[in-house]
């Protein structure tokens, strides 16, 4: 988020607060064949974010934002998984940003 806006981090005291816990990590078939079984598997993920902004109380939200990325069902997992968090992870932070500072 930093690299997509003119803000700058702050330790204490700053203008903008995120506060965020993941509540649903989830993997589900998707794309049933004729004999029943997946080809396709998503995994998904939810982010609850609580955004306080102190110079604009009003734009403040807490909601939550989901985001998903699917695979082969016959990959395993735990070969992918990183792959996958850093696509599900650049969605999340995108609509994140765009929810809150894309208007800056």
């Amino acid at each position: 988020m930093l690299s997509q806006s003119p803000l700058t981090l702050a330790e204490r005291e700053g203008q903008l607060r995120y506060e965020g816990l993941i509540t649903d990590y989830r993997v589900s078939p998707i794309a049933i064949q004729g004999n029943e079984t997946a080809a396709l598997s998503r995994l998904t993920i939810t982010l609850k974010v609580k955004y306080t902004n102190s110079l604009e109380p009003s734009l403040s939200f807490d909601k939550s934002f989901t985001k998903f990325a699917d695979f082969n069902a016959s990959d395993d997992l735990y070969t992918i998984e990183d792959e996958l968090w850093k696509n599900i992870n650049d969605q999340l932070v995108q609509e994140i940003y765009n929810s809150s500072v894309a208007n800056w």
